[in-house]
């Protein structure tokens, strides 16, 4: 009694299965961007902590700029 053909229900679960692929795939990049940003961000704070670090003051024994005592 079913009266819709073979090949249109199966049209139907190709494209269910385009979307779950393309849920899953959108999910993927979403949360790879979130890892990358995360890293980028850590990067950074780490990259300013050693530049604050980093003292250009003059030595106060001798005056050179680029002494290392």
């Amino acid at each position: 009694m079913n009266a819709v053909p073979r090949v249109r229900r199966r049209r139907g679960m190709a494209t269910v299965e385009w979307i779950i692929l393309v849920i899953v795939f959108g999910l993927g990049l979403v949360s790879g961007a979130w890892v990358v940003r995360n890293a980028l961000v850590q990067e950074y704070t780490q990259l300013l902590q050693a530049i604050e670090k980093v003292d250009l003051r003059q030595c106060g024994s001798c005056g050179d700029s680029f002494c290392r005592q």
